[in-house]
């Protein structure tokens, strides 16, 4: 640490004087008042002592050099700790979230539980991903919820033709974007994945340090058939 202007400690020196001018303050009052007289006439302080106070005055005087001199750190810089966690949200964009047996249909019922997530969240930041064979970074980390919120609002699926759920690429899309961090959390919105067995994916996440949870969106009824997606219902209406 150094000072910009350390010439101001020459101020210090008015210590001296200050000390002796109240040592002397109190002295001449006692010299012309009998101790009964001087504690009627004093005026009630706080409830500090004389000598405590001026022990003040001098210390915030002090304190009052030392900032003028304006101190800086060497390196210019400061290592603060953040509480800050991250959290990466991933979508499932498949056809297969068109299903309507939520209303009014998967896919905005998850939006609607992702909105409900960040009303929770506290100090946290959140990056937003999209995957269904391939994934797809929809906003890297941030802490501006409003944004994630105006995104995923407008996030449609009606001019995508993406098929299968593939979760392990969510998972390596979520390890890319955490980099060096040790701890590594990963929400998944979605209706199933592809296969039966995902010993693969879970080995992977317990290999890179990535905790996975799910929210599932279906129901056990599920469809009978592979639903539409808007762009075909449009094309059959024209027809």
């Amino acid at each position: 640490m150094h000072f910009l202007n350390p010439e101001l400690f020459w101020l210090l020196l008015l210590v001296i004087p200050m000390f002796w001018l109240m040592r002397s303050g109190e002295s001449q009052l006692e010299r012309f008042f009998k101790p009964e007289i001087l504690a009627k006439i004093r005026v009630p302080g706080s409830g500090l002592r004389a000598r405590t106070r001026n022990l003040l005055l001098i210390a915030a005087f002090a304190c009052a050099v030392t900032a003028l001199a304006r101190p800086q750190l060497d390196r210019g810089e400061v290592k603060v700790k953040s509480s800050f966690i991250n959290i990466v949200v991933g979508f499932d964009i498949s056809q297969s979230m068109f299903a309507e047996d939520i209303y009014p249909n998967r896919f905005e019922f998850a939006k609607r539980k992702f909105y409900t997530f960040l009303e929770d969240l506290q100090n946290a930041k959140v990056a937003l991903i999209g995957f269904s064979s391939r994934a797809f970074l929809i906003a890297p980390m941030t802490e501006d919820y409003h944004s994630l919120k105006f995104l995923t609002k407008n996030l449609g699926l009606e001019y995508l033709n993406l098929r299968g759920t593939n979760i392990m690429r969510a998972l390596e899309a979520a390890n890319n974007l955490y980099e060096n961090s040790q701890k590594k959390a990963l929400v998944l919105f979605t209706d199933g994945g592809d296969k039966k067995d995902f010993s693969e994916e879970i080995a992977y996440a317990k290999a890179h340090n990535i905790s996975v949870f799910i929210y599932a969106v279906g129901t056990t009824k599920g469809v009978s058939s592979r639903p539409k997606t808007a762009s075909s219902k449009m094309r059959k209406e024209i027809s």
